[in-house]
């Protein structure tokens, strides 16, 4: 589940700072179960389990509380949206790497229940579902799964349960390797590239690049009518075929090489 993007204040400091940007998400314990993190503080078996508990990761916890040590993090309470107090219960090493998840914030999943996000996430049975709403779940399927077939039995099972009191139409089951490029789930906060425009991208620039090796034969033919006279001196004072197309040749890597390496820095 995801939050609209809102502040977090933290609760205890000495020079207490409201409106700390944050986008936090609600998981369950199996989030770090799927998603391999490092944990520096904390139990992943348990951070997750009790409603109020909400999982940091190591630069969002600097960015609250300083440089305190990061076991002595654990129970300090933080407030989003102005009234939802939960205690820090773990603190993970952040991805070095690129990820279209790039959550810092992770409430337990049983603080819906007991709090506005009930209301807020659209969960609310009372509610008839009139919120449309946005989650994504991540599934690990055993080994030899038909996708097709979980596929199939998850969209039966959401016609016949969920449906007919939901604005959102249906529910869509994808690798996770596809994320990048086509979001379904309603996430706002990874930004996801368009397939479509990156092949758009591709072809534009092999079209430049077709232009440019046609412009170079061009101008290569052209310079070579004015080396004539060079060539001729060559090969009076010696120089044979093979020395020469040696020779031109390294001009021509020499040139595209350098040519290459500045079109790759640009």
């Amino acid at each position: 589940h995801i939050l609209d993007q809102d502040t977090a204040m933290v609760v205890g400091r000495r020079k207490q700072k409201a409106g700390y940007p944050a986008m936090p998400i609600v998981a369950g314990p199996e989030y770090f179960r799927i998603m391999t993190y490092d944990w520096l503080a904390g139990d992943k078996q348990t951070a997750l389990v009790n409603p109020f508990s909400v999982v940091l990761t190591e630069s969002r916890a600097r960015k609250y509380f300083g440089t305190d040590p990061l076991n002595n993090l654990i129970g300090r309470e933080i407030v989003y949206q102005d009234s939802l107090h939960v205690h820090v219960s773990g603190i993970v090493r952040d991805w070095s790497e690129h990820t279209d998840f790039p959550y810092t914030d992770f409430i337990s999943l049983s603080t819906v229940d007991h709090s506005f996000l009930l209301q807020s996430l659209g969960l609310d049975p009372s509610q008839g579902n009139k919120i449309t709403p946005m989650e994504a779940v991540l599934l690990k399927l055993a080994p030899k799964t038909d996708p097709d077939h979980v596929r199939s039995v998850l969209s039966a099972l959401y016609e016949r349960q969920v449906l007919a009191k939901s604005l959102y139409p249906r529910i869509e089951l994808q690798p996770l390797n596809n994320v990048h490029f086509t979001s379904v789930g309603g996430d706002s906060a990874a930004s996801t590239a368009q397939l479509s425009v990156l092949y758009g991208l591709l072809s534009i620039a092999l079209f430049i690049l077709f232009l440019g090796m046609i412009n170079y034969v061009n101008l290569a033919t052209a310079q070579s009518l004015t080396r004539e006279k060079e060539i001729s001196i060559r090969k009076v004072m010696g120089s044979g075929r093979i020395s020469l197309m040696m020779q031109l040749l390294t001009e021509t890597f020499l040139l595209t090489a350098l040519a290459g390496l500045i079109a790759l820095l640009a």
